[in-house]
C-alpha cells in the first residue's frame, strides 16, 4: 500500500520553490508527495497594506486549519509568514531547557 504526502504550501514563487524542494527531499526518501496549493487570506487581501489589517497569521492561518483539518499531512512556511510573537500560554516558553544549535566549524547559538 502507498501513501502520498500532501504538502500544503501557499502559491507564491518563494512558497513553491521551497515547498518543491522538500517534496523532493522526501522523493529521494522514496516517499510520494502532492502538493496542494493554499490561498490564504494574506494572499486575497489586495487592496490595503497588509500592516492596517492587523490581523496575525494572515499567510499562514489557511494552512494551518487545513493541517489540523487532516486535508493535508504537512506545511510548508516561509518564517517571514509566520508570527513573530508567539502566544504566552504555550507551555514550552515556560520551560528553562537549554535550546541550541552548533554547527561544523564551532558557529553556536544558543540560550539557556
Amino acid at each position: 500500500m502507498s501513501t502520498t504526502l500532501i504538502i500544503g504550501s501557499r502559491g507564491s514563487q518563494l512558497a513553491l520553490w521551497q515547498a518543491r524542494h522538500i517534496a523532493g527531499r522526501l522523493q529521494a526518501l522514496g516517499l510520494q508527495t502532492r502538493l496542494e496549493i493554499i490561498r490564504t487570506t494574506g494572499d486575497k487581501i489586495t487592496d490595503v497594506p497588509l500592516a492596517q489589517v492587523g490581523a496575525k497569521g494572515l499567510f499562514t492561518k489557511e494552512i494551518e486549519e487545513a493541517l489540523l483539518d487532516r486535508r493535508i499531512d504537512l506545511a510548508v512556511h516561509s518564517l517571514k509568514d509566520l508570527p513573530t510573537l508567539l502566544p504566552r500560554a504555550w507551555p514550552w516558553r515556560r520551560s528553562r531547557a537549554r535550546v541550541g544549535l552548533r554547527r561544523p566549524g564551532g558557529l553556536q547559538i544558543g540560550r539557556s
